[in-house]
C-alpha cells in the first residue's frame, strides 16, 4: 500500500464539507433555494477535485513496474516494446476495468488487459509490401483516434483523490503524442521523471528536462532513479546520485532524486514483507515526499476555491438572516409596505445587470484586435531573436544539435513573451472588469439605502470592491488560463517546427570547415526556419484568438453568475420576509431567536473558512519561495 497519505489535506476538505453542509441546511430551512444550490454544488465541485500525478520516462526504464510499486498489486501490463502509443489514465473503479475514450466524440468501448498490452505503434511496414503499408495505416489511423485509456482500479491510492497518467516513452513520441507532454505536464500536480541507475540522464533526458518542461513546472518534477538493486552496494548508489545531482545543477537547484528499486518494492509489498524491507527499496522516502509535496503545495490551493465561494455563501446567509431578524422587530403592514417599495429598484437593478453583462462582452471582444496586433508584434520581435541566433550559431553544423539550441532559445524567449502578453492582458481584463462592477455600484447602493431605511440592515450587494476581487481571482482560478490565455500552449507549434537540415546537406560540417561556406550554410537554415516559423505563425494567432474568446466568455459567465445570485437572493429574502408578518407575535419572537442562533453558527464555520485561507496564503508564499530556488 502507498505511503501517500493526505491527512491534513482531508481532515480539511472535511472540514469545509462541513461547512457547506451547515449552508445548505440553514439555506434550506430559511427558503434560500439559490443558497442551498450553490452550497452544495461547491461541495461537489470539491469531491471531484483530484490530485493528478503524472509518470513520464523513455523505454527501459520500468515505468509500469513502477507504478504497479505505488499501487501495491500488478494492475498494469508491463509492455514489451518501445513504443507506447497512448495514454494511460489510471483511477479509481470498485470493479477493475479499462475503456478507451476517443478523440471525435466516439462513446468510451470497454476492453480487456490483454487489448490494451496490444496497443502499441505498430512496427515500420515493408515499403515493397502494398499490403504491409496499408495495415500499418489503419492501424496507425485507429490509435490517433485514440485520446486515452482509462484503467479503473478498486486501489486506496485512487479512492483517496489520487490519478496517475503513464505517458509516451520522452524519446518516443512524434508531434501528436508530443502534444500529450506539453499538455499534461502543466496540469499535472506532480511529475515522475523515471531514470535508470544503468544508464543515469541521457542527454534526451536533460534535453527533456530542459527544452519541455517549464520553469514554472521545474518545482513540482521528483528524479525517480529505478533499478537501484542492480548496483553494488550502498558507495555505488551514491556515486550515480552524485552524478545525477551534479549533471542537473545547470537546470534545478537542489533536485530532489530518490534512488528506488520498483521491482523490489512491488514484491514486497505484494508479499506483506515488514516496513524495513519496504524502506529499503528507496520507494517509500519518494511517496512521503510526494505526498508532503501534494498535499501542503497543491492541497491548499485546491482547498483555496471552494473556501472562497463558501465564504461569500456564508456572507449572503448572514445578511439575509439579519434583514429577517430586522422584520421581526417591524409590525406587518410595515413589512408589506416595505416589499413594496423596494420592487421597482430590484427590477431596475436587474435591467442594470444584463446591460452591464452586454457591455463586458462587448468591451472584451472589442479590445481583441490591439491584443492580436500585441501578438503578432511580439511573434515578430521573437521569429528575429531566434534568427540572429542561428545566424551567430557557432557550434557544429548539425540537425539534431541546432534544433536543440533552438528549443532551448524558444523556451528562454518564450518566457518573455509570455510575460509581456500576461501584463497586456491583465491590464485589458482589470481595466473592464473593474468598470463592469463599478456600474452596478448605484443601483445596488440605492437598493442598500432603501433596505437600510426600511430594515435597519446592509445588503452585501455594495461591497463591489471586494466582489471584484473575489471574482477576478475565481475567474483565473476557474479558467486554469487566467490572463495569458494558455500562451505557452499556443507556442507549442513552434518548438516543433522541423528545420530538415539534411535537405541542405547529407554530412555534419564540423568547425573547421570554412567560415564562408559555414556562413551560407546558416543562412540557408535561417532562410527554411524563418519560412517554417512563418507557416505556423497564422494558426498561432488563430489559437491566440479562440483563447482570448474563450477567456472572455469565462468572465462574463462568471460575472452574470455572481450578479444574478444577489438579484435571486434578494427576491428570495423579501419573499421569505413576507412570510414573516403571517405568523402570531409569539411565533415571531421564537423565530428572532432562531434566526440568531443560525446567524451564529455560520459565523462560526465562516471563522474556520477564513483560517484555511489565511493558511493557504501563508503556505503559497513557502511554496513560491522554493519555486524561486529551484529555479
Amino acid at each position: 500500500m502507498s505511503l501517500i497519505r493526505f491527512n491534513e489535506f482531508d481532515r480539511l476538505r472535511e472540514e469545509v464539507y462541513g461547512g457547506l453542509d451547515v449552508f445548505s441546511m440553514i439555506a434550506e430551512e430559511i427558503n434560500q433555494d439559490s443558497l442551498k444550490k450553490r452550497s452544495l454544488d461547491v461541495k461537489e465541485e470539491l469531491a471531484d477535485n483530484s490530485f493528478l500525478i503524472t509518470v513520464v520516462g523513455e523505454f527501459s526504464r520500468g515505468k509500469s513496474t513502477f507504478i504497479n510499486a505505488l499501487l501495491g498489486e500488478k494492475v498494469l501490463p508491463s509492455l514489451v516494446r518501445p513504443t507506447t502509443a497512448i495514454l494511460n489514465k489510471i483511477t479509481y473503479n470498485e470493479e477493475p476495468n479499462v475503456k478507451l475514450v476517443f478523440h471525435d466524440g466516439e462513446s468510451p468501448r470497454q476492453i480487456s488487459v490483454l487489448q490494451l498490452k496490444e496497443l502499441n505503434v505498430p512496427r515500420e511496414p515493408d515499403e515493397s509490401d502494398a499490403d504491409s503499408v496499408q495495415e500499418h495505416q489503419q492501424k496507425m489511423n485507429e490509435i490517433n483516434r485514440i485520446k486515452h485509456a482509462e484503467i479503473g482500479y478498486p486501489n486506496s491510492l485512487f479512492k483517496a483523490g489520487v490519478e496517475i497518467y503513464d505517458t509516451p516513452g520522452v524519446n518516443d513520441l512524434d508531434k501528436s503524442r508530443e502534444d500529450l507532454t506539453y499538455h499534461f505536464i502543466p496540469r499535472s500536480d506532480a511529475v515522475v521523471l523515471l531514470l535508470s541507475a544503468e544508464m543515469p540522464l541521457s542527454e534526451s533526458e536533460k534535453t527533456f528536462l530542459k527544452y519541455k518542461v517549464l520553469n514554472k513546472d521545474i518545482s513540482k518534477v521528483f528524479i525517480a532513479v529505478n533499478f537501484k538493486d542492480v548496483l553494488d552496494g550502498e558507495h555505488d548508489v551514491q556515486r550515480v546520485r552524485q552524478h545525477i545531482e551534479t549533471n542537473l545543477a545547470d537546470l534545478i537547484k537542489n533536485p530532489k532524486v530518490f534512488m528506488i528499486s520498483s521491482k523490489e518494492a512491488l514484491q514486497a509489498r505484494k508479499n506483506n514483507e515488514n516496513q524495513h524491507i519496504i524502506n529499503s527499496t528507496g520507494l517509500t522516502k519518494l511517496e512521503e515526499s510526494i505526498g508532503e509535496f501534494l498535499e501542503n503545495d497543491r492541497g491548499f490551493a485546491k482547498l483555496l476555491k471552494p473556501v472562497k465561494r463558501g465564504q461569500k455563501i456564508a456572507k449572503e446567509l448572514i445578511h439575509t438572516l439579519g434583514i429577517k431578524v430586522a422584520a421581526c422587530e417591524m409590525n406587518t403592514a410595515d413589512i408589506q409596505k416595505s416589499i413594496d417599495e423596494l420592487m421597482p429598484k430590484v427590477d431596475l437593478f436587474i435591467k442594470s445587470i444584463n446591460h452591464a453583462r452586454d457591455g463586458l462582452r462587448s468591451e472584451l471582444l472589442g479590445e481583441q484586435t490591439e491584443l492580436t496586433q500585441a501578438f503578432s508584434k511580439n511573434l515578430f520581435d521573437l521569429e528575429e531573436m531566434l534568427s540572429e541566433k542561428i545566424l551567430h550559431y557557432a557550434g557544429e553544423i548539425n540537425e539534431d544539435k541546432i534544433q536543440k539550441m533552438l528549443s532551448g532559445q524558444m523556451i528562454k524567449l518564450g518566457k518573455n513573451f509570455e510575460e509581456k502578453m500576461e501584463v497586456k492582458q491583465h491590464e485589458i481584463a482589470t481595466k473592464h472588469l473593474m468598470n463592469a462592477y463599478q456600474r452596478l455600484e448605484k443601483e445596488s447602493q440605492e437598493i442598500n439605502n432603501e433596505i437600510n431605511k426600511k430594515f435597519n440592515i446592509t445588503l452585501s450587494l455594495s461591497d463591489i470592491r471586494k466582489d471584484f476581487d473575489d471574482s477576478f481571482e475565481l475567474i483565473a482560478l476557474s479558467t486554469g488560463v487566467a490572463f495569458t490565455a494558455g500562451i505557452g500552449i499556443v507556442l507549442v507549434p513552434f518548438l516543433l517546427v522541423p528545420l530538415a537540415i539534411a535537405s541542405f546537406f547529407s554530412f555534419s560540417i564540423i568547425e573547421s570547415i570554412s567560415e564562408g561556406i559555414k556562413r551560407r550554410k546558416l543562412e540557408k537554415i535561417n532562410q527554411q526556419f524563418k519560412a517554417n516559423f512563418r507557416s505556423t505563425r497564422e494558426k498561432a494567432k488563430l489559437d491566440f484568438i479562440n483563447q482570448w474568446t474563450t477567456f472572455v466568455e469565462e468572465t462574463v459567465s462568471v460575472y452574470e453568475k455572481e450578479a444574478n445570485a444577489k438579484t435571486l437572493l434578494l427576491k428570495e429574502e423579501l419573499a421569505s420576509i413576507k412570510k414573516i408578518k403571517e405568523l402570531d407575535r409569539e411565533k415571531i419572537l421564537e423565530k428572532k431567536t432562531e434566526f440568531l442562533n443560525k446567524k451564529k453558527r455560520i459565523e462560526n464555520v465562516q471563522k474556520s473558512f477564513a483560517k484555511i485561507e489565511k493558511d493557504f496564503l501563508q503556505s503559497r508564499g513557502r511554496s513560491l519561495a522554493y519555486v524561486s530556488e529551484s529555479n
